[in-house]
């Protein structure tokens, strides 16, 4: 019994400088600030950039997929270790029962760690894409402040975020940002790239999106009831759905439908109309003043740097 915790001990021994190394910096850092007074030059909470709640996610997964990588050999090396270094410390014979056993752990363990990933790698490439989309939007949208606008990223709501948020003259616009691959239709080669709008449906190259267009409702409804209660005046957001990378198709009547669709270069057309409620200067102002507080993200304590 001694033997084999020995060899367990030296084999964790083994393998798990790395993970000491980075706890011990941790804690360095930590003792390091708190006795020299150093602490992050910004005070104030930043505005949340676009995509941040994806880029949270990217970043999770990324450290899941370093994490995953690394456990099934890990596993491995421990179980072999252990099954070869109790014999050679005990003197006995190498039991070919145990090494098979072994074996099918380690290929079990790592063909799950391998599933893992798998499922990881796919939904970081689903995640990328995006991302990428919501920045594209957001370049877009940024420019519409060089005519009075203003323009909020990744709102954070109840249990969802809001990609944007456009507020102006205009009105107030719930953004929702579907980025979709391009893929080519099979009956006309002219409408590749083509997304078609008939006001209740949105036709990706045959592969039709009704909830898209149900969810860019429920956010502008959820944005409207919250900026009215927070500014004590009726607030009604519009809804819109970008679509970065794809030509629009609208049908006829479709114009007619409350909810905007747009491609991020259209960005002018999407406020150029007037919603249900166009703003005045003093409407516009208070609405800023809560977006730009829910908007703020606080800085974690964490260490100063160099």
């Amino acid at each position: 019994m001694l033997i084999q915790l020995g060899v367990l001990v030296g084999t964790l021994a083994i393998v798990s400088p790395p993970f000491f190394i980075v706890l011990a910096q941790i804690h360095w850092n930590g003792f390091r600030d708190k006795q020299t007074g150093r602490r992050h030059p910004i005070t104030r909470g930043m505005l949340r950039p676009p995509g941040h709640a994806l880029s949270e996610k990217r970043r999770e997964s990324a450290m899941n997929v370093m994490y995953y990588m690394a456990f099934g050999p890990m596993t491995g090396f421990i179980a072999l270790a252990t099954v070869f270094g109790v014999p050679y410390f005990s003197g006995e014979p190498v039991s070919n029962f145990m090494v098979g056993l072994a074996i099918v752990a380690t290929l079990g363990v790592s063909t799950w760690a391998g599933l893992k990933l798998r499922q990881l790698l796919v939904e970081l490439q689903a995640l990328r894409l995006g991302w990428e989309g919501e920045v594209a939007t957001a370049e877009e949208l940024n420019k519409l402040m060089r005519d009075g606008f203003e323009v909020f990223h990744d709102l954070p709501c109840e249990r969802f975020n809001i990609d944007h948020v456009v507020v102006g003259p205009t009105g107030v616009f719930a953004v929702e940002t579907k980025t979709r691959s391009k893929q080519k239709r099979a009956d006309d080669v002219d409408n590749d790239y083509t997304a078609i709008f008939d006001g209740e449906v949105l036709d990706f190259a045959g592969w039709r999106d009704r909830r898209c267009l149900e969810q860019a409702r429920r956010q502008a409804k959820w944005l409207s009831d919250w900026l009215t209660s927070a500014t004590g005046e009726r607030t009604v957001a519009t809804p819109a759905i970008a679509i970065p990378g794809w030509r629009i198709e609208r049908l006829k009547g479709s114009t007619k439908q409350s909810t905007r669709v747009f491609t991020p270069r259209e960005a002018k057309s999407l406020v150029r109309n007037p919603t249900m409620q166009p703003l005045d200067h003093g409407a516009m102002k208070r609405i800023v003043h809560q977006l730009d507080q829910r908007c703020r993200q606080d800085l974690v304590p964490r260490s100063a740097g160099r």
